[in-house]
C-alpha cells in the first residue's frame, strides 16, 4: 500500500499535515509552533485537571 504526500494546512497555532488513507480515512498532525501558541495553561484546563484529579464538579 502506498500512501500519497500529506497536504499541508497553515493554521493560527502553527500547521497541520493531512494524508489521506485507504477507504476515506485520513491521518491528522499537528503541529504547533511556540511562538504562535499561549505558553501557560489557560484556566479552563487547569479547572478539567481538578475535576479529573479530585473527582468532584467543583472547584475551590
Amino acid at each position: 500500500m502506498k500512501i500519497s504526500s500529506p497536504r499541508i494546512i497553515d493554521t493560527p497555532y502553527g500547521g497541520r499535515l493531512v494524508w489521506p488513507l485507504p477507504w476515506g480515512n485520513q491521518l491528522v498532525a499537528h503541529l504547533k509552533d511556540k511562538h504562535k501558541i499561549r505558553h501557560r495553561k489557560r484556566w479552563s484546563q487547569v479547572e478539567y485537571t481538578a475535576v479529573i484529579l479530585c473527582g468532584t464538579s467543583q472547584v475551590r
